[in-house]
């Protein structure tokens, strides 16, 4: 972040002092985080650090020149004219002209992307994407989370299954910065069924499964560069908990988690009420609750979507402030697995999920008074659907990060543009790999898509983004 800095005049005559800027040493910082060594390293960075204005080189240079640092000589080249409090205010000045005016560039280029954005999608113009590794060290990045915070922050949660660790990486715009969002104790096997969420003040929080016993739902959230953890539910207890686990803030800024209890084989939801977890049972059929999706509504009542695996359906449960209320989406043929659900821009709900019978990706929403279904991709030959993760862009139309099925395994991005479904390879083409699996789906603040995901062959976390000033 740029300081507007102001020189302070000295009662010596000729000589200028600067505030000091208060640093926090690095010792001090109580978090895990570190940045990657050069074998973590990112291939491509997100954001281009911005390049140092001529401005500010010469007035380093003027300040050089009047601090009596004459060791190395003087900075004034033969000839010119020795630097005048005068002329450093103006150099001063012009800094954060300079500075104000490259602010309003950005935020510029921001709101030309934003503009862009549905037009490209209106048009069906398929932009490039740019592919990076974000960690690489040992097998990292499955049950990958992507979501982006109200501040900008770009994050993702996801499994090292070297520890096994819970991670989170974050980028404000200065590359990646890498924390241990709960380290394992004891070889607990921490992270797995990972789900991101970021707080109004832009604080992440983590869901996720502790496989090893006791098998419990996790939480931990960041505060300040602090990482705190709890276990919500199944402390102390022989019982399976959290095996698929959604989380979301509820209006009041408490997180809130919906999971499958796989002992009983139930949907349970545990809520924060700023004091301790309240746990309850959703839906205490048999067998139901895998792949729970949720959501706050617009009358702040949570929604979620789910697979009740004894019938093969596609599930929707809501809150009405006294009970559950509990409706079948889909019940044709086996529905529903890898169920994910997102608000359109009328605050009414959509769910992305998967067709196991006939291997296709589906998509359900809501327009207020009754549910429609369709096929968004189906092909006779390929297993489509697996993974998938919805959002929707700035237009308001709905996009969806999914899995093909064989070889090549692919990544692809499928995006509606108010009349038909279209697709486009992300990552994959041509490759024997295995790219792509526990997608992860979110806008950027310019209003384009980014995926996270797990390349299984090589056993990393990746990072695709896309944009209109992308090189093919």
């Amino acid at each position: 972040m740029k300081s507007h800095i102001a020189p302070v005049l000295s009662r010596r005559a000729g000589q200028v002092r600067f505030p000091r800027l208060q640093t926090t040493p690095e010792s001090a910082d109580p978090s895990p985080r570190h940045t990657p060594t050069p074998s973590q390293a990112p291939e491509t960075q997100i954001l281009t650090p911005i390049t140092p204005n001529p401005w500010t080189v010469l007035a380093l240079a003027a300040l050089a020149a009047t601090s009596g640092l004459h060791a190395q000589g003087s900075l004034t080249p033969p000839g010119a004219p020795a630097p005048t409090m005068k002329s450093l205010q103006e150099i001063w000045d012009r800094v954060g002209d300079v500075e104000s005016a490259n602010a309003i560039l950005q935020a510029q280029n921001t709101e030309l992307q934003q503009l862009i954005a549905p037009i490209y999608e209106k048009l069906g113009i398929q932009l490039p994407w740019t592919i990076e590794t974000i960690d690489s060290t040992g097998d990292v990045g499955a049950y990958a989370s992507l979501a982006v915070a109200p501040t900008g922050e770009i994050g993702i949660a996801y499994y090292d299954a070297n520890g096994p660790d819970m991670k989170y990486a974050g980028n404000t715009g200065s590359g990646w910065v890498f924390d241990v969002a709960r380290a394992n104790p004891s070889f607990h096997d921490y992270g797995k069924h990972a789900s991101l969420a970021f707080s109004s003040t832009g604080e992440p929080g983590i869901s996720f499964h502790s496989a090893s016993t006791p098998k419990d739902l996790n939480y931990s959230q960041r505060s300040e560069g602090t990482w705190s953890w709890e276990a919500p539910d199944g402390v102390g207890s022989n019982s399976i908990f959290g095996t698929f686990t959604s989380l979301a803030f509820d209006s009041d800024d408490h997180p809130a988690i919906a999971y499958f209890a796989e002992t009983n084989g139930h949907l349970k939801l545990a809520r924060y009420d700023g004091g301790s977890w309240n746990l309850e049972t959703v839906d205490s059929s048999a067998t139901t609750g895998q792949y729970p999706s949720l959501v706050f509504l617009p009358s702040g009542q949570p929604a979620i979507s789910y697979y009740r695996s004894s019938s093969g359906d596609l599930k929707y449960a809501t809150y009405t402030g006294a009970a559950w209320s509990i409706i079948d989406i889909d019940t044709t043929d086996d529905v529903g697995q890898f169920s994910s659900m997102a608000l359109d821009p009328q605050g009414h709900p959509a769910i992305a999920y998967y067709d196991a019978t006939n291997t296709d990706l589906k998509f359900a929403s809501f327009d207020g008074a009754t549910w429609s279904i369709e096929t968004a991709v189906e092909e006779p030959t390929k297993d489509i659907g697996k993974y998938a993760s919805l959002a929707f862009g700035p237009s308001g139309l709905a996009a969806i990060a999914c899995h093909v099925d064989g070889i090549p395994a692919d990544l692809i991005f499928v995006s509606f543009d108010g009349t038909e479904w279209s697709r486009q390879t992300v990552d994959g083409v041509g490759s024997n790999n295995v790219l792509g699996k526990y997608y992860s789906l979110a806008f950027n603040p310019a209003g384009q898509p980014m995926i996270a995901y797990y390349d299984e062959t090589n056993g990393d976390l990746k990072f695709a983004s896309r944009s209109p000033f992308s090189n093919p």
